[in-house]
């Protein structure tokens, strides 16, 4: 090629090779080009972790309002109706209930007390299912010492791999206060249900059974509801998982 300007042989090179170009004060970057398959994949995902955290809310919701209109409790193992249970069971559920309203309480205070890095290591280290701050806490770190590995190398602030590995740890960093976020919104969730489940049982330890007797309904109801909530949350953790896994092929 003769009398071309150097930004369309730029071009012609990333057309030929598959590589996009971008352009800074001190270079010209070549990457790969994100495919737009794997980007459409990364929206789909998104929607999809929105709609089901959407149905695990709503979920919730239905769950709380058969417990709170038909008096279930729920002993850990199997789920009974209120005037199903002698006082032996209803004591126990009671204080199974106050100890786990004691311990969600306990870790709201904490993660609402610690800020910055001691906020993310505390999430981080909670026993909880499908925690995805752990994951995210992990993979944060591991950015960060790439990026001081390269740093030793004496590469400057303003080199391309520099910039490039920055960007990639400053984006983890948001995701993982994201993560965060949504665990505590979690315990609250799992806190508000202990709190609704503990004043019914609270009403028949006191000898309030009149009006759950009345009633006289069956429990399946909250059986097929809790295992539907249950369900719906494991697969919001999946498809949470699978969008974390996506982000980080984009990048």
């Amino acid at each position: 090629l003769r009398d071309v300007p150097l930004g369309r042989l730029i071009q012609y090179i990333c057309d030929e090779t598959h590589l996009r170009y971008t352009v800074d004060d001190t270079a010209v970057i070549l990457a790969p080009k994100k495919e737009a398959s794997a980007t459409g994949k990364l929206h789909q995902l998104e929607k999809a972790v929105a709609d089901q955290a959407a149905k695990v809310e709503e979920g919730r919701k239905v769950l709380s309002a058969i417990v709170r209109t038909m008096g279930i409790i729920d002993n850990g193992q199997a789920s009974i109706r209120s005037d199903d249970g002698n006082a032996r069971n209803v004591l126990q559920t009671y204080n199974q209930l106050e100890q786990q309203k004691m311990q969600l309480e306990s870790q709201i205070q904490s993660m609402l007390k610690y800020n910055g890095e001691q906020l993310m290591v505390y999430a981080a280290g909670l026993n909880v299912p499908d925690n995805i701050a752990k994951i995210l806490h992990r993979q944060y770190l591991e950015a960060k010492r790439q990026l001081e590995a390269e740093k030793t190398k004496g590469l400057g602030d303003d080199h391309p791999t520099i910039k490039a590995t920055s960007q990639m740890v400053d984006q983890m960093k948001r995701d993982l206060d994201e993560g965060v976020v949504n665990l505590r919104a979690t315990l609250q969730a799992q806190l508000d249900l202990a709190n609704d489940r503990l004043k019914r049982v609270k009403a028949m330890k006191d000898g309030s059974r009149e009006e759950a007797l009345k009633r006289g309904l069956d429990a399946q109801d909250y059986v097929d509801a809790k295992r539907e909530f249950e369900t719906d949350q494991a697969l919001l953790q999946q498809l949470k998982l699978r969008l974390l896994d996506e982000k980080e092929k984009e990048r």
